[in-house]
């Protein structure tokens, strides 16, 4: 039995897509066999964007919500000393009283990069999983507090000012006295083979072990069990983070050809969006002249209705401009809708030619006509899904976790090994 510490920016119930819900499934199920404890952000549980419920209790697995999280703002600027302190000692109280084996960074994205220069600077076993590149950045933008610490001599007196102030900081605290590490030893895990052909890692860090472990739908069970309603007038769906990369306006702009062949067709959007991001779809379907309901906006939905979309779906599209791996393919696919998507990133990766119909990213009239593809020859579509249906069963919660835990273990066994 290891000691697991997990560091995540959010944890459910707190969550914005599958990347967290993918790590409290890990989580769990690691913790059934394992000492496993998540330190992740104080988000608050009232501002909670799931489906208000912990994971399900398993004693093994402890959540620490105590971790500040890092905004990029002006005020971060005077914040950002105070958070830095807080998630050090915090970062150091869990390794002195859980003593890991190892430390899993799921993901640290808007966490206090001050912290990373403290996990560095240990001796422990350290992995990291990788769905986009936010580690990229480390001491970057995403962290005014280290970026200015370790800026070099700026032509702006202001930031000349700020940099002296945060090294007095550093020098001061005794939380802090952070120490750069130079080509520290890791594992990295990537989601798939296209994000780490595009990535780049910080001179601090030297992978001595790299795998691709492909995602699984956190979903994947209950999704396989929906019932699917009779193939309709051409409900189409998008589930995911409503972002301007994943290719939503596209997806607007299609319905006009889809409703002209397929009238009362509409499009579904669910997800996690900021409003001014749902204006501009709005305004979008106005100005290309679709009835007000064509378009459905969605807020975040939780497992169960996210099953009911995905019953009474004709069709799922992915029309993203990037994808790092593309996870609402598998949801697609678990639930046996027919998908439409582009062959961006490391979609290609989960789902093959004769699994999905596929087109080029920012071609409205292209994706139309392969939505209609799916609804008008209801034979070939049926094969395709369940082609992707079985995909799907080989891209498994189990296999995922016996590739993380035999990589893991690897790592425990390189940091041990002499030389």
């Amino acid at each position: 039995m290891q000691r697991i510490l997990i560091i995540s920016t959010l944890f459910p119930p707190v969550a914005v897509g599958g990347f967290e819900r993918r790590c409290a499934r890990v989580a769990n199920r690691l913790a059934k066999h394992h000492r496993v404890r998540v330190l992740t952000s104080n988000y608050p549980l009232s501002k909670v964007t799931d489906d208000g419920r912990e994971p399900a209790a398993n004693a093994a697995l402890e959540i620490q919500r105590e971790l500040p999280l890092v905004r990029q703002n002006r005020r971060e600027l005077a914040l950002g000393p105070i958070h830095a302190i807080h998630a050090t000692a915090r970062l150091r109280t869990s390794i002195a009283d859980f003593e890991p084996d190892i430390i899993y960074v799921w993901k640290a994205a808007h966490l206090p990069h001050a912290m990373l220069t403290t996990l560095l600077a240990t001796s422990l076993p350290i992995a990291f999983n990788f769905g986009d590149g936010w580690l990229s950045q480390l001491y970057g933008p995403q962290d005014p507090f280290t970026r200015h610490l370790y800026a070099a001599e700026s032509r702006s007196s202001a930031h000349r000012a700020l940099s002296r102030t945060y090294r007095a900081v550093d020098r001061m605290a005794p939380q802090l006295h952070l120490q750069r590490s130079s080509r520290r030893s890791v594992g990295v895990a990537w989601v798939s083979d296209y994000l780490r052909s595009i990535s780049s890692l910080p001179d601090e860090v030297r992978p001595t072990r790299e795998e691709t472990i492909l995602p699984f739908s956190p979903f994947a069970a209950s999704l396989s069990r929906v019932e699917r309603r009779p193939p309709g007038t051409g409900e189409v769906v998008f589930a995911g983070r409503v972002v301007e990369e994943k290719g939503i306006e596209t997806a607007v702009t299609a319905m006009v050809d889809v409703v002209a062949r397929r009238p009362g067709a509409r499009l579904v959007v669910a997800g996690h969006a900021d409003r001014a991001y749902i204006r501009t779809l709005r305004d979008l379907a106005r100005s290309v002249g679709l009835a007000d309901d064509v378009l459905d906006v969605r807020g975040m939905v939780d497992e169960g209705a996210l099953g009911e979309l995905f019953g009474r779906a004709d069709v799922v599209v992915m029309p993203s401009t990037f994808e790092p791996a593309g996870l609402a393919a598998l949801d697609a696919a678990s639930a046996r809708v027919p998908l439409v998507t582009t062959g961006v990133g490391g979609i290609t990766e989960l789902l093959r030619a004769d699994e999905a119909l596929f087109v080029e990213p920012g071609r409205p009239e292209d994706l139309a006509k392969r939505i209609c593809q799916v609804l008008d020859e209801p034979a070939a579509t049926v094969q395709r899904v369940e082609r992707a249906f079985e995909r799907s069963l080989q891209l498994s919660e189990d296999a995922h976790l016996a590739r993380t835990t035999t990589f893991l273990e690897n790592v425990i066994n390189d940091e041990r090994s002499p030389g």
